[in-house]
């Protein structure tokens, strides 16, 4: 054991060497290195002299180098620790490991159950509004659809309706172009077999009612006859084919069936 004692006298204290039956020496240098005192064990006191003092000095020079030496021992053992201890890390075993690897599992799981509920509503999420799309289309679809079909059915109703037109018109201007002609011929006929009797008067002819007196001119009577034939081909086309089925009109009638 190491101790230190100050003389009035001394600048340094070299401290001195304790040990089971040893004496316990305590060295005093002056400024001089003069003044050497030893104390043995039963607590006398002896000074000694210059080359006394040196060799005493020589003889405990390995006690001082003790503490020093021990400083790469304590340096291995300390390193031998560490790579234990990062060898436990490496296997899982270390308790002061184990705790935080524990706190960040369970961080990991709640994050991931997180994870897992965000991503099942944001699939939710994206097959709703794939469903509302295909919705939209298909209405979209359907009334485009009934549009165009309205639009065609429309079409050709005013191309039945002006051939229909046509045909009327041409069977009315053939009919009075017939009676035209046939009305002539008889006119001819007429003057041709009267031309002898111009001489004679023709009696007035009385008849008897009821009978009807026109006042009005050939051609508006025409165009009259002409209008009645057109509503009664018209009515009687529209009672023999009826109306061209639409997409809704079918859907209707399988409804009804």
């Amino acid at each position: 054991m190491k101790q230190e004692a100050r003389h009035p006298c001394a600048d340094n204290v070299i401290f001195d060497n304790e040990s089971a039956g040893a004496d316990r020496m305590i060295i005093f240098a002056s400024q001089d290195g003069q003044i050497t005192m030893f104390e043995g064990q039963n607590g006398s006191s002896h000074f000694l002299e210059d080359h006394d003092l040196d060799g005493t000095c020589q003889a405990d020079s390995p006690l001082l180098d003790r503490p020093y030496g021990a400083e790469p021992e304590l340096y291995r053992e300390r390193v031998t620790q560490v790579e234990a201890k990062l060898e436990e890390v490496r296997h899982g075993g270390a308790g002061e490991y184990l705790g935080p690897l524990e706190d960040l599992e369970e961080g990991m799981r709640i994050r991931l159950e997180v994870a897992c509920v965000l991503r099942q509503y944001r699939l939710n999420n994206i097959n709703n509004k794939h469903e509302a799309e295909l919705v939209a289309a298909k209405q979209n679809y359907e009334n485009e659809k009934v549009m165009l079909w309205d639009l065609i059915e429309s079409e050709l109703e005013d191309k039945i309706r002006r051939l229909e037109e046509d045909r009327n018109n041409v069977d009315v201007t053939s009919e009075v172009w017939a009676e035209q002609n046939l009305h002539r011929k008889k006119r001819r006929h007429r003057q041709g077999s009267n031309s002898s009797l111009d001489h004679r008067r023709r009696k007035p002819t009385t008849v008897a009612g009821p009978y009807i007196i026109y006042m009005l001119r050939e051609p508006d009577i025409v165009e009259d006859w002409t209008t009645i034939k057109k509503a009664l081909t018209a009515s009687k086309r529209k009672t023999k084919f009826g109306k061209i089925a639409s997409p809704r009109h079918c859907a209707e009638a399988l409804s009804l069936i």
